[in-house]
């Protein structure tokens, strides 16, 4: 897959995307919290393949600052479209509603 400092996520990646593209999928999904470094590889890998990327984050623990540094800078970089919400608990519910828009 050619992306350093990835380790297993990038090999992962490389089957759950294989898969994607195989059933002509077009869009991919992520989920994490602000600072994540998964979705911030599945966004390079997926600007690689020529996916659009959705990603559905929510805010890290209280008392850490949020910035549009790092990993979110990156993933608007590489094309990403970041869908914020204010709870964890929130996360899941507008993974669906974002997935069933693209459906």
């Amino acid at each position: 897959m050619e992306l350093a400092l990835g380790g297993n996520k990038v090999r992962k990646l490389e089957f759950i995307l294989a898969d994607a593209l195989s059933k002509g999928s077009d869009t991919v999904i992520a989920c994490g919290p602000y600072y994540s470094n998964h979705a911030r590889l599945t966004a390079t890998v997926s600007a690689k393949l020529g996916l659009k990327m959705v990603i559905v984050t929510y805010p890290p623990a209280p008392g850490i600052e949020l910035n549009e540094q790092g990993n979110i800078l990156l993933n608007k970089l590489f094309g990403a479209d970041i869908c914020f919400v204010s709870k964890t608990s929130e996360a899941d519910k507008a993974v669906e509603e974002i997935a069933e828009g693209y459906r």
